[in-house]
């Protein structure tokens, strides 16, 4: 006894995701999230929630406009509104997480506005 399908077959095309070696908006804002949230030194949730709130508010604007630098600039409200995260709170983070949060700015090449 064959089941009938529930739904037709589709004949939706897959769209590939861009393969090729140059820069894309999605590939440099992945890369750099996957590279702050596998950081050994930074340990904890509230780095790893502010990591990704970074990520969800690069600028796909200026990325274009500027030839590929990501930057953020949510303010706290928007961090604390969203994603429950408070300056004391990220304050209290250990100064090694804060210096390693830095330098991975720094060498990343990301500029942070107003969230710090």
């Amino acid at each position: 006894m064959t089941t009938p399908r529930i739904t037709p077959s589709s004949s939706a095309e897959v769209i590939p995701f861009p393969t090729s070696g140059k820069p894309t908006f999605a590939k440099d804002s992945k890369a750099w999230l996957m590279m702050a949230l596998e950081e050994p030194s930074i340990k904890g949730h509230a780095p790893r929630t502010f990591f990704t709130a970074i990520y969800l508010h690069f600028n796909y604007e200026h990325y274009k406009q500027s030839g590929g630098e990501l930057i953020a600039w949510p303010s706290w409200e928007t961090l604390m509104a969203k994603f429950g995260l408070s300056e004391g709170g990220f304050g209290r983070a250990s100064k090694r997480e804060s210096a390693a949060a830095s330098s991975m700015y720094n060498a990343a090449g990301v500029t942070v506005e107003d969230a710090m």
